[in-house]
């Protein structure tokens, strides 16, 4: 992808959900700012970069569309492997399609284990026919980082949505990495004479 060789981090993030949820919507809506209102089942996987700039850092985003039908679902598992966040679309017309979002959840968990995991109910244009209550005890339930509301159709808050996970996906790595700093730190100092004991050995070797 242009420009990606030149950015600090590259997160892969995944869209996972049933059909008709609107995956393929956000997807379109991420990466060029459109939505076609059809019906077409996607058979494949798709995939788009985006860079984003925070401060002195350049992170690229790489979002991967997945089919949600049963039978691309062992071809889309292998797509989604070391993932670093899943997106786990229902919409909010549907309740079926929230219930249904656990054996995703599952397959993320085996493929994508340390993922962040967000729950998004898609479809906000419509009426929601989904309990809060569900939503919430499905994000407990399944440890969900975060819990956004969208319209694919409308545009609204997937902007919102993802640069609150791009900031969430930079503060883990950035934690990450100076965790590590830390520990090489400490395996440093414990595998290096400090001053004084070398001081002292060459005295015990001089008397």
């Amino acid at each position: 992808m242009p420009g990606e060789s030149s950015v600090d981090f590259t997160f892969k993030v995944v869209l996972l959900g049933d059909i008709n949820v609107g995956k393929t919507s956000i997807f379109q809506r991420y990466r060029d700012g459109t939505f076609q209102d059809y019906r077409r089942t996607t058979t494949g996987i798709d995939s788009c970069t985006k860079i984003k700039q925070f401060e002195n850092t350049k992170i690229a985003a790489v979002l991967w569309d997945t089919a949600g039908t049963e039978k691309f679902r062992t071809v889309t598992q292998n797509y989604y492997r070391n993932s670093n966040a899943c997106l786990l679309v229902y919409s909010i017309d549907e309740p079926d399609s929230l219930a249904c979002l656990g054996q995703w959840v599952n397959d993320a968990n085996t493929y994508s284990e340390s993922a962040i995991k967000i729950l998004v109910g898609n479809k906000t244009d419509k009426r929601n026919l989904v309990d809060h209550r569900k939503v919430e005890e499905f994000a407990t339930h399944h440890n969900c980082d975060l819990i956004f509301q969208v319209s694919a159709k409308r545009g609204e808050g997937i902007d919102e949505m993802f640069t609150t996970l791009a900031h969430k996906l930079l503060e883990r790595e950035m934690r990450k990495r100076q965790s590590v700093s830390l520990f090489e730190n400490e395996a440093y100092d414990i595998l290096t004479p400090k001053l004084t004991d070398k001081i002292k050995l060459n005295e015990s070797c001089c008397t």
